[in-house]
């Protein structure tokens, strides 16, 4: 919601201390800059596929190791199946993720997120990363400007992806969204984006608009989204 990049190392250092495990929701990062899941010391990292250009419905979940048992089995989960051996219930699971994948797999998806994964590739995350740098300081140098807008998460570019969020002074939030779609044809967020507990303690009660910047944005983009914000302010 905040577009603010986590101490995820020191974070990983703390749980690692504690003895728990980490899982790292990198649906907001994996698709935006480089990620090394080895290097961050998470025990789980996890990302979606609609995010970075691939299918509803697919995503991934890199463990470390094999902290946990498979949730399902059955057809590609199981390496051999005796009825007459009860001491593992029976079957012998297969090794490596196959035992983590029960049942006819998602195809369609998983081939389409393979190909959004190799466009990303081809185009450069480090490049991706800079473009859209350079789009999310404009933005937030635009908004910083205008009347009544508030603006959440990092000042510091360097501390920040491209996900900006804000309100504008008593016009609810899915207004907002609602005259930004009207008025010219930008599509936004708006409302409580799944961190309800985060919003209470902001005192966000009507919760915000998110703006989301990624590589198919410009900076024309940028500047239509700014003048619109700031024709809606004045409605104040």
């Amino acid at each position: 919601m905040l577009g603010t990049v986590q101490p995820v190392r020191g974070i990983a250092a703390i749980c690692k201390k504690r003895g728990s495990y980490l899982l790292v929701d990198g649906a907001q990062s994996v698709p935006h800059f480089p990620v090394n899941a080895q290097d961050m010391g998470c025990d789980f990292l996890c990302f979606s596929g609609h995010k970075m250009l691939g299918p509803t419905g697919t995503g991934v979940l890199w463990m470390k190791e094999e902290f946990i048992p498979p949730f399902m089995v059955g057809g590609g989960t199981v390496d051999d199946v005796d009825i007459g051996d009860s001491t593992a219930g029976g079957y012998i699971l297969t090794g490596g993720y196959k035992r983590y994948e029960a049942g006819t797999p998602h195809i369609s998806g998983a081939i389409g997120l393979a190909k959004a994964v190799k466009y990303l590739e081809n185009l450069g995350i480090d490049a991706i990363f800079r473009h859209e740098r350079k789009l999310t300081e404009h933005l937030l140098s635009g908004l910083a400007g205008i009347d009544n807008v508030n603006v959440y998460g990092p000042q510091d570019i360097k501390n920040r992806i491209g996900v900006v969020s804000f309100t504008i002074d008593r016009i609810h939030p899915h207004e907002v969204a609602y005259l930004l779609d009207e008025r010219a044809a930008i599509l936004v967020r708006s409302g409580e984006h799944c961190c309800i507990p985060l919003m209470k303690h902001m005192g966000l009660k009507k919760g915000t608009v998110r703006v989301s910047l990624y590589l198919y944005n410009t900076l024309e983009e940028v500047d239509l989204l700014i003048e619109t914000i700031e024709e809606i302010a004045r409605m104040v």
